[in-house]
């Protein structure tokens, strides 16, 4: 029975408040106060204040199978439901939906002698309808202290619901309190009102000729803190906020009156009850209403958020007792009467699918993942507070997951909703869109996509093909990076990527507020608010860039490359060797001997491995380096000496910098064309004695692997000869090396499917070899020629284009020869480089 007499309380407080509101709206957006509502129901009109004595109960609609209330002659029966708070939350269709679903339009004419119902809980579960006349000569006073209401006039009070012992029976009582926001000031620090409000015109300014309308109340309440914490008897208010200061002029003797004109307002539920409060605090799963992580005191909480808790709330109230029971019904009953038909129309339009832009609040709540469509592709976020609506738009305030260097972190995200239509929207074409509305395949791609960048949180060696995370540079042939932000921030600690604000965690929140790097894994949907950009360092470019994770590979090491190399035996294997024993988990036993074994006297020097390739150019000394580290499987850093500079001060931060990362990154580096910072030093060029000390000095603690090439070894200061472990000199390319050097171009030719006559490149194999001494660079570049001249023609590859490209670089070879009188291996010898 407690469920009926709530029933006809939840109708009672529908016409109490039709009773005092006020008359058809005027349009505003409130894009400024905090505790704006979305959606709320159309009140009492003038003809449905004749029925108001009637007594009313829960009835069944046939249509849609809901409970709704309705007047009826007699009554609330014993066969009313069981529970108010178990009704469904949508009621019956609107008939005429408000000109905005945050709007309401309010009937101007008020009743002469307001009457104010007393719905009354009796122990005996009987519900009784009592309604009073507020006159003078039957008054019922207001359920405030009076010393918090100043200048309340006592015949005017507005109730909603009281408290009453006139047989001993329990009520739940509840006020409605209105506060107005005017910008002109013409309200000055009067704010809250226990009235509702009439239209009143005044001057705007001195010397102005026109008149501005404003809201005038009757009833002031200096502090609501006060009067509610000392208004012991009351479970909850009803806060109705208003704009006042209408933008139109209006003339001298004109007045806005309630009696042609309307008042638009929001309005939120304010608990004062600590019983349901706690209730209230146990089921929320966000902040109840935009203003309330800003301010201090009771909660408001908005028809929003009852939208989104209706479940839990239900849910709560079957499982408890006595008086919190009571409270907890009776506030969802005002809800249901107050929005359940908009509940309605929501529920029904977002299960097709559709929103319009007002009630983008119904889809959006504070906690929930949503997920964006701008860029180059989906990301998620977390939706950190209610949707702000703006004059472009509706703003998102969101948070994702970014990595700080140590852990990851909270990244503040603020997304825009700005494509908006007058009439419905389908959900997810929206910008933005709740996770909720999004495919499993959608989620899975979020899901691995986190998955592949928490494997990255530690140092990771990956390969890239893409556009870059701006566009602005396309990486082609698996370039190599390294993922790595705690080197990052070490090196950039003011990167665009480390700036955190601060963002203080809200109630109800119950994401982590960082993520370990410690962790398996993140927990529960963590994973889809991961970004999808990274950060990573480009060992081509030599730079921090930002990297697109879909682009992001496992490296494919080409381990058949050593084979290829044309090397004397005896020289590859002692490369290998050396190489693979410090670089392979296999002959880990072997590394630690070696870390442990003393080279020198002093600990700590020469425990690295320092290898210099020397010879003419042309020979395989990079590229041996290169498919080194590719049999290593280790990342290869190459620098050279444009890379370092030629200032000692520059010179010595630049290797520090190169050596650190190659040791944190286990890299092989590379220094090409060392012969600048290896040659003698003299006693006229002090600079360049420095820079070669600097160099000296460098390389002596270093305990890596570390490649120099040069093809003038004969210029080399002697102190680094002591230093290189392992020097190997690469001789000019015999016939036999150039004969396997043109084999594997023709092999690669094929391996590739290229259109190729490959029987007419045989038939002139031996002419290529012996008719034309050529290094191995000179090869490459041929063999690329004419590729591209038979690509170009679109012709199957012939010899005819591989003779076009060797007459161009014979001809230029003759051309230096003749100049100079002598080849290059002989002005070498001659000048003793080499």
């Amino acid at each position: 029975m407690e469920s009926a007499a709530l029933a006809s309380f939840a109708k009672a407080t529908n016409l109490a408040t039709s009773a005092t509101s006020e008359a058809k709206s005027s349009g505003w957006e409130d894009t400024e106060r905090e505790h704006n509502i979305n959606s709320l129901q159309r009140l009492a009109t003038p003809e449905e204040h004749q029925e108001k004595r009637q007594d009313i109960s829960w009835t069944t609609d046939p249509t849609f199978g809901k409970r709704r209330l309705e007047p009826e002659a007699s009554p609330a029966s014993p066969e009313s439901p069981e529970s108010l708070a178990e009704l469904p939350p949508a009621i019956e269709p609107a008939a005429k939906r408000p000109k905005n679903g945050h709007e309401i339009e309010v009937d101007a004419v008020l009743p002469p002698s307001p009457v104010v119902p007393v719905v009354t809980l009796s122990t005996s579960d009987t519900p009784s309808v009592q309604l009073h006349d507020l006159s003078p000569s039957h008054q019922i006073r207001p359920h405030a202290p009076e010393k918090q209401l100043d200048r309340m006039s006592s015949n005017t009070s507005e109730r909603a619901g009281t408290s009453s012992d006139l047989t001993g029976q329990q009520s739940i009582d509840f006020r409605i309190v209105h506060e107005v926001i005017c910008y002109d000031k013409f309200h000055r620090d009067e704010t809250l009102f226990a009235t509702s409000p009439t239209w009143e015109s005044s001057r705007e300014s001195s010397g102005s000729h026109g008149w501005k309308a404003h809201l005038t109340f009757t009833q002031t309440i200096r502090n609501i803190a006060a009067f509610m914490k000392e208004s012991q008897d009351i479970s909850f208010l009803v806060f109705r906020y208003y704009r006042c200061s209408d933008s139109n002029r209006w003339g001298r003797h004109h007045t806005k009156t309630t009696s042609d004109t309307g008042v638009r307002y929001d309005e939120t539920i304010a608990i004062v009850s600590p019983s349901l409060q706690a209730i209230f605090d146990d089921v929320s799963r966000c902040v109840p209403d935009k203003g309330s992580a800003e301010k201090d005191g009771p909660k408001n909480y908005s028809a929003d958020f009852f939208y989104h808790h209706r479940a839990a709330l239900n849910d709560r109230h079957s499982q408890l007792e006595s008086m919190p029971r009571s409270e907890l019904t009776a506030i969802l009953g005002y809800v249901q009467a107050t929005y359940g038909t908009r509940f309605g129309e929501l529920d029904m339009s977002i299960a097709q699918g559709f929103i319009q832009a007002d009630d983008l609040a119904a889809i959006f709540c504070p906690n929930q993942v949503v997920i964006s469509r701008k860029g180059v592709t989906l990301e998620a976020f977390v939706l950190r507070t209610w949707p702000w609506k703006r004059d472009t738009g509706v703003l998102l305030e969101c948070w994702q997951w970014g990595f700080d260097g140590g852990s990851l972190r909270r990244k503040e995200v603020d997304l825009d909703i700005t494509k908006l239509s007058q009439s419905v929207m389908k959900i997810r074409d929206l910008e933005v869109f709740p996770a909720s509305f999004a495919s499993e395949t959608e989620i899975e791609y979020l899901q691995s996509r986190g998955v592949k960048i928490w494997n990255m949180r530690y140092p990771s060696f990956v390969a890239y093909e893409g556009w870059d995370g701006q566009k602005d540079y396309f990486y082609a042939a698996e370039s190599r990076w390294m993922v790595d932000y705690r080197t990052y921030k070490q090196m950039h600690p003011t990167a665009k990527t480390f700036h955190f604000t601060s963002m203080p965690k809200l109630p109800f929140d119950q994401w982590p507020d960082t993520l370990s790097l410690d962790l398996e894994m993140p927990p529960g949907d963590c994973l889809l608010a991961f970004p999808a950009t990274i950060s990573a360092f480009s060992f081509k470019k030599k730079a921090w860039s930002i990297l697109r994770v879909d682009h992001v590979r496992r490296i494919k090491w080409n381990t058949e490359a050593f084979d290829r190399l044309v090397l004397p035996a005896k020289t590859k294997d002692m490369v290998k060797s050396l190489v693979m024993v410090r670089a392979s988990p296999k002959h880990s036993k072997q590394r630690k001997l070696l870390n442990g074994m003393q080279d020198d006297i002093i600990r700590g020097k020469g425990n690295g491995l320092i290898m210099l390739l020397h010879g003419p150019p042309g020979t395989g000394k990079t590229l041996t380096a290169g498919i080194v580290a590719e049999i290593a499987k280790m990342p290869l850093y190459s620098v050279t000496c444009g890379d370092i500079g030629t200032k000692p001060e520059a010179v010595e931060k630049y290797l520090g910098t190169v050596l650190m990362l190659g040791k944190r990154w286990n890299c092989i580096l590379l220094l090409d064309e060392a012969d600048a910072f290896l040659e003698e030093r003299s006693m006229s060029d002090l600079e360049r004695n420095s820079l070669v000390s600097v160099f000296l000095r460098t390389l002596e603690y270093y305990d890596g692997i570390l490649i120099l090439t040069s093809n003038r070894v004969g210029t080399f200061d002697e102190a680094f000869t002591s230093r290189i472990q392992v020097a190997l000199t690469y001789g000019p390319l015999t016939a036999s090396s150039r004969r396997k050097i043109w084999q594997n171009f023709l092999d690669m030719v094929q391996t590739d499917k290229d259109d190729v006559d490959m029987d007419d490149l045989l038939s002139h194999f031996d002419e290529l070899v012996r008719g034309y001494e050529m290094n191995g660079r000179q090869i490459r570049n041929v063999f690329t020629t004419a590729r591209q001249l038979a690509i170009f023609k679109e012709e199957t590859l012939v010899w005819d284009h591989l003779e076009q490209a060797l007459q161009s670089v014979s001809a230029f070879n003759k051309y230096r020869q003749g100049l100079h009188g002598h080849t290059d291996d002989e002005w070498a010898r001659e000048e003793k480089l080499r």
